[in-house]
């Protein structure tokens, strides 16, 4: 027990080569904490066993009562947030909320590492943490604030939280000052914060003179916009206008990021992915890089189907079924 004694019994057990080991425990030791240790039995001999050395945990384990474990609350939901390093957490509320709201704890997956308190207040269904950095993954836990006997739930599932890829950082090495347009104010969003923690990138390339793209973008926008806020698509438009002005009053009516006319990787990118006509959409998957839409104007923006092309590694393994757009039909206008 955790109480200061050193002195350690030894579980009885009949397989020694066991991986685990199931314990039933006397009702009166709930609320005593308990540290177990394992070691390798190497070599039996008649003077002794010769064993490897004791690993063991740093934080004892606890039994709880039934009226905790009937109070605790289910295992929280966590999902990609749809920003860089960050991960949404999600709980079925009480129909009368705590006056106190939730305290919520993460852990990274290594072993020996504590528990951490993210928050002891959150109010709501739903809760957004940053800065998740570790690749190695986190687990989360959530209890009623306020309530110092109440039990933690059980851990959810890991989750690896998205960054911004090496892939990305190649396919934008070139863009100045790192950032990205956000809009025709002139406001900008560092690479990382625009594209890190996305599945795809969808890469727009059009022109104001152009009267498919005119009828197209419309469309696109709504489609862009109808997006949860934590959406896994983000959109960069790469113009194929003539001039700034024309560039600033056509990214006007667009949502999404852009790269600034002036910037020389704005070129670059319509060479790299050999932009013959407008419009034209390339989805990207945005961890890896590989194309899984080479041209995608007049057909289902399906994220199901690029999620799906993403784990085969690009490669379209069923049929086509297009859904064509009446605005965008077939026409393109080529590059002059």
């Amino acid at each position: 027990t955790s109480d200061g004694n050193e002195n350690y019994e030894t579980v009885p057990f009949e397989n020694l080569m066991v991986t685990h080991v199931r314990m039933r425990l006397a009702a009166q030791v709930v609320g005593a904490g308990f540290i177990f240790r394992v070691a390798a039995i190497l070599r039996e001999s008649g003077q002794g066993n010769d064993m490897s050395p004791w690993v063991s945990h740093s934080i004892p384990f606890q039994l709880l009562s039934k009226e905790q474990e009937s109070n605790r609350m289910n295992a929280p939901r966590v999902f990609w947030a749809g920003t860089n390093r960050a991960a949404c957490v999600a709980w079925s509320a009480s129909s009368q909320p705590p006056k106190k709201g939730y305290e919520i704890q993460m852990r990274e997956e290594v072993d020996g590492l504590n528990w951490k308190t993210v928050t002891k207040s959150s109010i709501g269904s739903e809760f957004v943490v940053k800065n998740m950095t570790s690749n190695n993954g986190y687990r989360f836990r959530i209890r009623v604030s306020g309530k110092s006997s109440a039990a933690f739930s059980p851990p959810s599932k890991v989750i690896y939280t998205l960054g911004l890829s090496d892939a990305m950082k190649k396919l934008f090495s070139t863009l100045e000052n790192g950032d990205l347009l956000k809009n025709a104010g002139g406001e900008t969003v560092s690479l990382e914060e625009g594209i890190g923690g996305k599945e795809f990138l969808l890469v727009y390339a059009s022109a104001s003179w152009c009267g498919p793209c005119r009828r197209y973008t419309p469309s696109f926008a709504d489609w862009y916009r109808s997006l949860p806020s934590n959406r896994s698509v983000e959109v960069v438009w790469l113009s194929g206008d003539r001039n700034s002005a024309s560039f600033l009053e056509y990214y006007g009516e667009m949502p999404w990021l852009a790269i600034d006319y002036k910037d020389e990787t704005r070129k670059a990118l319509i060479d790299h992915f050999d932009v013959q006509g407008f419009p034209r959409i390339v989805v990207l998957d945005a961890q890896t890089g590989v194309v899984l839409e080479e041209s995608a104007v007049g057909k289902a923006l399906d994220v199901n189907l690029w999620r799906s092309r993403a784990k085969s590694g690009g490669k379209i393994s069923e049929p086509e079924s297009p859904t064509v757009e009446p605005a965008a039909q077939s026409a393109c206008c080529a590059i002059l």
